[in-house]
């Protein structure tokens, strides 16, 4: 068994007694090359930013803008080995090692760009910072409640563990091909939950769609993606069967500084997820505050609905719960012909996101507006078969999510074993 010596780091705690603890700033250079606005206003940009990147999957997406259409915040320069780290949203866990296929990307200046000295082994500096334990002392470090932010010169000042450049190539590779292995089971896992959310929607389209009864007599809807529909239904749309839609209130009417530590949710877009309401990051304003800007607060039954980024996002308020309704949402109240529960699964179906896409407005992101959600093509069944549907689908939803809930735990354990894994290996508690 290796020698052991204490680190003087709480998180690192011992350490094998030939290795050493050192500031990032003094093994890596931060934030090198940014893009000038001068020479390149007219070149396209492939831009990374802060929700594209994961804790688990790294760089999940890219998007391509001109640079005089990119946001303001698209700046940093990234290449092959370079590591990024989020110093915004620190919550988000935003990590990632520029691959080959990144190489001269641009990055969000909400990245913290590293790239390692020479004598430094790229990859395991990737490894060293994205440990869980580095990345909770970033979290740790931050200010703000709200919007968490750490800055450059504060995260660059933490400490990690630095081995002999040769036992950082081993480590490197062998958390490469061990890291590797986990990701591929984890990926078998994920893909069978997309399939089953893949069965689980279709069991919703078809309920919603064509009803319960497989016997009942049918006529054309006059809507080519949705086809044939029971013969008692009608064709309608949204805005017929709804006493309210509203935008949610100007930017000048909820600031930043209108933020508080505790108090009622507002409720954002990033806030709703496959139907439902997730409030973990979700910003808080006073009671006084949402009393002043009443008009905006959700009951009981009301859809918030998302009106840019992703289309179709959407949840209904099912509990006494106050929420507040947020800029980049749009709040609507349902007539008595129309179950606000039988919405939002009509609104979940695969067509209905294809449809806003077309139909939504904007050339840097896709916007919705209330005349755009008020010409959403509604299927509109007798109420009390919209209650049946409902009780239906709640049903079988159940046993899909259970079947989803049981994969996902698979999923996590393999992704705290992973971060067990790094961490007792970069730190040497693990020999290999």
């Amino acid at each position: 068994m290796r020698e052991m010596k204490d680190s003087g780091v709480e998180w690192i705690g011992e350490i094998p007694i030939d290795w050493a603890v050192s500031k990032i700033k003094f093994v890596a250079k931060s934030n090198l090359n940014a893009l000038s606005e001068d020479t390149a206003a007219t070149q396209m940009i492939d831009y990374i930013d802060i929700g594209s990147v994961t804790y688990t999957n790294g760089i999940e997406l890219v998007q391509r803008f001109s640079f005089d259409e990119a946001p303001s915040r698209a700046r940093r320069v990234v290449h092959i080995g370079d590591t990024i780290i989020s110093t915004v949203r620190t919550y988000l866990k935003a990590v990632a090692y520029i691959e080959k296929e990144y190489d001269g990307f641009i990055a969000s200046t909400g990245f913290s760009v590293l790239t390692p000295n020479q004598g430094l082994n790229r990859k395991y500096l990737y490894y060293a910072v994205s440990s869980h334990s580095f990345i909770s002392e970033v979290e740790s470090n931050s200010v703000g409640i709200s919007y968490p932010a750490i800055n450059d010169s504060v995260l660059i000042d933490l400490k990690s563990v630095f081995p002999a450049l040769k036992t950082q190539h081993r480590i490197a590779d062998y958390l490469d091909a061990k890291c590797a292995q986990i990701d591929r089971a984890i990926a078998r896992q994920q893909e069978a939950i997309e399939k089953l959310k893949e069965y689980k929607l279709s069991v919703i389209t078809e309920a919603v769609t064509k009803g319960l009864n497989p016997d009942v007599p049918m006529k054309d809807s006059g809507i080519e993606w949705i086809g044939k529909i029971p013969e008692g239904w009608n064709v309608s749309s949204l805005g017929y069967n709804v006493d309210l839609i509203q935008t949610g209130p100007f930017g000048s009417q909820l600031h930043a500084e209108d933020y508080t530590d505790e108090g009622v949710y507002v409720i954002n877009p990033a806030n709703i997820q496959n139907g439902k309401l997730y409030l973990e990051g979700a910003p808080t304003i006073s009671n006084q505050k949402a009393t002043e800007l009443s008009q905006h607060l959700l009951a009981l039954g009301d859809i918030v609905f998302a009106r840019r980024g992703e289309m179709g996002r959407c949840a209904c308020i099912e509990d006494d719960d106050q929420y507040f309704c947020g800029t980049g949402c749009m709040k609507v109240k349902c007539g008595s012909s129309l179950s606000p529960k039988f919405a939002i699964l009509y609104l979940q179906i695969p067509f209905m996101k294809q449809y806003l896409e077309l139909n939504s407005v904007g050339t840097t992101m896709a916007n919705l507006n209330s005349s755009i959600i008020s010409r959403i093509p509604m299927i509109i069944p007798p109420f009390c078969e919209q209650e049946e549907i409902v009780v239906f689908l709640r049903h079988r939803s159940v046993l899909s999510d259970d079947a989803i809930a049981g994969k996902q735990k698979i999923i996590d354990k393999l992704t705290e074993y992973k971060k067990s894994l790094i961490y007792e290996v970069v730190t040497g508690k693990r020999e290999v």
